[in-house]
C-alpha cells in the first residue's frame, strides 16, 4: 500500500481511467492498511468494507464503459465522522450519538462521491470537535502514527493519521480552531483550512457556527489542491458558502518573486519548542532561497484575538448543545462537558466584544496582503504529547496541552484566512514538524502555490513507519 500511495491523487485517477490501476485493488489495499493498523491507531469509529468494495466495483464497471465520475474516480478516501452519509452512522465522536445513522448526504461528501471517490470510513475525532488531542473516551484514543504512544492532534486526529499511515488517500476534516492543521502537523501530512465561507457545511454536525470549515488532508500541496477544486462552490443549503471564484484543480506555478510575512511577537516566539522554532527557521530559509522575500510582521490584535476567539466559540458551542442534547450534560466526556459548561457562564456582553476584536483582528490581519503574498508562522508550538499525560481520565494535563496545541491557529479562524500547514522535517526523535502558511480571503491558489515550493525545496518525504 505505502508505494501506491506514493503517486499522487492525479496520477493514481488516470491510471484508473486507463484501466492501468484498478479501483477494487487500490480499495483491498486501503482496507488491508487499516486492518494491520487499526489496533494501534484508532482512527476509524466505523469502516464501511462493504459498501466502499460494491463502489470500488461500480467504479472500476464505470471505466469500462468509459465513464468517468470526475477526477476522484476509483480514489479511497476517509471521512470525518461529523459528516453525514445517507445510510451510515455519525457519531460525531459522541457516545449521546452511537444510534444515529444519517439519512442524507452532507454537500462535500456528496461532491466527493459525485467526482468518483470511494469512501471508506469514518475517522475518530475528538468528541464533538470540541478538543486538539483526539483522546475519545468513547472511542479510543487516536494514535500518531510516527509514535503510537503520542496524540495525533485533533480534533480531525482519525483523518490525520488515516491519511499519514496509507490508509485512505486522503480524508476530510473540519477546523473552527486549528482542528485540520493541528494534527496535519502533529502527523506529517498537509492540512489545508479554506477561506470561511469557501466549502458547504451542509449537512456537518456544527461546533461554532462562526469559525466552522471544511477541508481536505492529504499527502502533498498538489492533493489537496485538487480535494479543494472538488469541494469548493456555492451551495443554496449553506448561504454562507460561495465565496471566491472556482478553484482549479491544479497548483498554479509561483510568482518568480514572492514575499513573505513573518509573523513575529509574544503570541508567535514566545515558548516554542527549540525544533519547532528551528524547523521554522529553515522554512524562512528555504523559501528565501527559492525566490521569496522573508520581512517579518505583527498583528497587534493577536493576543487579544486569542481570547476573543475562544469566547466566541465557546459561547456558540454551549448555546448548540443545549438545544441539541437538554440536559443531557452528564453523558459527555469529562473535557467537553467542561469545556460547554464555560461556554454557558460566557455573557452575551462578552460575547459582543470579542466580535469587536474579531473585526480589529481581521482589519490588521488583511491590511498585511497589501504587501505580502502570505504569512508564515510555526503550525503548533510544540511536539505531539504523550496520549497518558493529556487522557482526561487520567487527570488536569489536557487543560494544559489545549491551549499551546491551538495557540498558533486560532488567529486564522478568527479572521478567517485560508491556511495550510506544510511538514518539513523531521525532530530528533522521529516526529514531523510543520510549519503554517497563510494568504488573503479567496487566495488559495497563490497560497499553496508558495506552500508548493516550500514543499519541494524541504524534500519532505512519507509515509510514517508502522
Amino acid at each position: 500500500m505505502l508505494a501506491a500511495v506514493s503517486a499522487g491523487l492525479a496520477a493514481l485517477a488516470a491510471a484508473i481511467r486507463t484501466g492501468r490501476l484498478s479501483p477494487v485493488d487500490l480499495v483491498e489495499r486501503c482496507l488491508e492498511r487499516i486492518r494491520a493498523t487499526e489496533e494501534r491507531l484508532h482512527a476509524f469509529i466505523h469502516v464501511d468494507a462493504e459498501g466502499a468494495r460494491e463502489a470500488a466495483r461500480r467504479r472500476e464497471a464505470e471505466v469500462r464503459r468509459g465513464q468517468v465520475r470526475g477526477p476522484l474516480h476509483g480514489i479511497p478516501v476517509a471521512v470525518k465522522d461529523l459528516f453525514d452519509q445517507a445510510g451510515l452512522p455519525t457519531t460525531a465522536g459522541a457516545a449521546i450519538r452511537r444510534g444515529h445513522r444519517a439519512k442524507t448526504t452532507s454537500t462535500a461528501v456528496q461532491r466527493l462521491l459525485e467526482a468518483g471517490a470511494v469512501v471508506i470510513g469514518k475517522t475518530n475525532l475528538h468528541e464533538f470537535a470540541f478538543g486538539v488531542t483526539s483522546v475519545n473516551p468513547h472511542f479510543g484514543a487516536v494514535a500518531n502514527p510516527w509514535d503510537t504512544e503520542r496524540v495525533a492532534g485533533g480534533s480531525s486526529g482519525g483523518s490525520a493519521a488515516a491519511a499519514a499511515a496509507g490508509c485512505c488517500l486522503a480524508a476530510l476534516g473540519t477546523d473552527t480552531g486549528g482542528s485540520i492543521r493541528i494534527p496535519a502537523a502533529l502527523c506529517g501530512v498537509v492540512g489545508l483550512k479554506p477561506t470561511f465561507g469557501r466549502v458547504s457545511r451542509h449537512g456537518v454536525v456544527p461546533l461554532s457556527w462562526s469559525f466552522d470549515t471544511v477541508g481536505p488532508l492529504a499527502r502533498s500541496v498538489a492533493d489537496a489542491a485538487l480535494l479543494l477544486s472538488v469541494l469548493a462552490g456555492p451551495d443554496p443549503q449553506d448561504p454562507l458558502t460561495g465565496r471566491g471564484a472556482p478553484f482549479p484543480p491544479q497548483v498554479p506555478p509561483p510568482p518568480p518573486t514572492f514575499r513573505i510575512g513573518r509573523l513575529r511577537g509574544p503570541l508567535f516566539d514566545e515558548a516554542l519548542d527549540d525544533e519547532v522554532g528551528a524547523a521554522l527557521e529553515r522554512a524562512c530559509t528555504l523559501l528565501a532561497r527559492a525566490g521569496g522575500r522573508v520581512r517579518e510582521v505583527s498583528v497587534e490584535a493577536s493576543l487579544a484575538g486569542q481570547i476573543a476567539q475562544t469566547t466566541i466559540l465557546f459561547a456558540e458551542a454551549s448555546a448548540y448543545h443545549r438545544r441539541a442534547y437538554p440536559g443531557r450534560l452528564a453523558e459527555y466526556g469529562p473535557d467537553v462537558r467542561e469545556l460547554l459548561a464555560a461556554g454557558a457562564t460566557i455573557p452575551a456582553t462578552a460575547y459582543v466584544d470579542a466580535q469587536r476584536v474579531q473585526g480589529v483582528a481581521i482589519r490588521q490581519t488583511r491590511h498585511l496582503f497589501a504587501d505580502y503574498d502570505a504569512l508564515i508562522c510555526a503550525a503548533v508550538p510544540v511536539q505531539a504529547p504523550r496520549i497518558e499525560e493529556v487522557d482526561p481520565a487520567r487527570g488536569e494535563g489536557w487543560r494544559r496541552a489545549r491551549a499551546p496545541l491551538s495557540r498558533l491557529t486560532r488567529l486564522f479562524n478568527l479572521t478567517g484566512l485560508p491556511a495550510v500547514v506544510v511538514p518539513v522535517e523531521r525532530a530528533r526523535g522521529g516526529l514531523p514538524l510543520g510549519v503554517q502558511l497563510a494568504a488573503a480571503p479567496g487566495e488559495e491558489a497563490r497560497l499553496l502555490a508558495i506552500a508548493a515550493v516550500l514543499e519541494a525545496v524541504a524534500d519532505w518525504t512519507l509515509p510514517p513507519l508502522l
